[in-house]
């Protein structure tokens, strides 16, 4: 099932039906951080991003774990900047953030972290990540540079869409407009 609309506004009723019936001890938000709950405005302060902060809070609100994971490269600085620019939006409660090891440096390769993270987070709590968002397809899933390529040429808006895991779980993902 694919919704595709080109405000958020018309999408934010499933997200709350999602996250409503969501189980907080068995399923977790996956969201991105730089342009997914936060942007930099042009004097380099740190702004929330209204639809990554709507879907934090409902999710919060819920009791539903959220897990950060970001392309944003790991090191202690810039995990502890992670840490702060999130604060600075008032994100102070989360499970975790999960930043890309140095040696990943392709958009391909990037796709393929983020899903690992995410099969990671669900193999050791054994929970299923319910609802993932991002603004770039990387952020969805993994495919190939030539997809990757593809799909960043396109014009699509918000799109919300599900997929069924091996298992039979239902499973969401958000992607916002790319920025």
């Amino acid at each position: 099932m694919i919704f595709e609309h080109e405000q958020f506004e018309t999408l934010k009723s499933k997200v709350v039906e999602i996250l409503w019936n969501a189980d907080p001890f068995s399923h977790f938000v996956a969201l991105d951080i730089d342009s997914t709950v936060l942007h930099h405005d042009t004097n380099q302060t740190v702004q929330g991003v209204p639809e990554g902060m709507f879907v934090y809070k409902i999710a919060r609100t819920y009791g539903i774990p959220v897990v950060f994971i970001t392309a944003r490269e790991y090191d202690e600085a810039s995990e502890e900047m992670a840490r702060q620019d999130l604060e600075h939006v008032g994100i102070t409660d989360m499970e975790s953030i999960i930043m890309r090891p140095s040696w990943i440096n392709t958009w391909e390769g990037i796709s393929l972290f983020k899903s690992d993270a995410r099969a990671f987070w669900e193999d050791r709590y054994n929970m299923v990540c319910l609802l993932n968002v991002g603004d770039q397809w990387t952020d969805m899933m993994h495919m190939n540079q030539d997809v990757i390529h593809k799909l960043r040429s396109s014009s699509y808006q918000y799109v919300l869409f599900n997929r069924t895991s091996p298992n039979g779980e239902i499973r969401w993902n958000l992607k916002l407009t790319e920025t």
